[in-house]
């Protein structure tokens, strides 16, 4: 009976703690405009980093244009931001055995 509680104890503070990154980190981090601005320079020095280790492997990368490298990180930056979306709705459900333990009621986002 004490580990069935444990387990009960545990399971509530990890929806609690789950229901809170989703709505106060994540869904913060994901509503700052100058974010974006940092994915997308962290985007361009990763893929800069990577043009320039293929250098030093003797992979020819000077044919990649700037403006490619801009589409990229751009690109990424939008998928990013669906991601941490995705992310926050996974961690925003409920399990079945917190389900079973709160009945019916709606349950309500912390």
């Amino acid at each position: 009976m004490k580990i069935k509680k444990a387990i009960i104890i545990l399971d509530e503070k990890r929806e609690h703690i789950e229901d809170f990154i989703a709505s106060h980190i994540l869904e913060k981090w994901n509503s700052f405009s100058k974010v974006d601005d940092l994915r997308y320079i962290t985007n361009m020095a990763m893929i800069n980093f990577v043009l320039a280790f293929a250098e030093t492997k003797g992979i020819s990368t000077n044919e990649v244009p700037q403006e490619v490298k801009e589409k990229i990180a751009k690109a990424t930056v939008k998928i990013e931001r669906k991601l941490c979306k995705i992310l926050q709705a996974q961690l925003q459900k409920k399990s079945k055995m917190y389900k079973d333990r709160h009945g019916n009621q709606r349950i309500k986002k912390s």
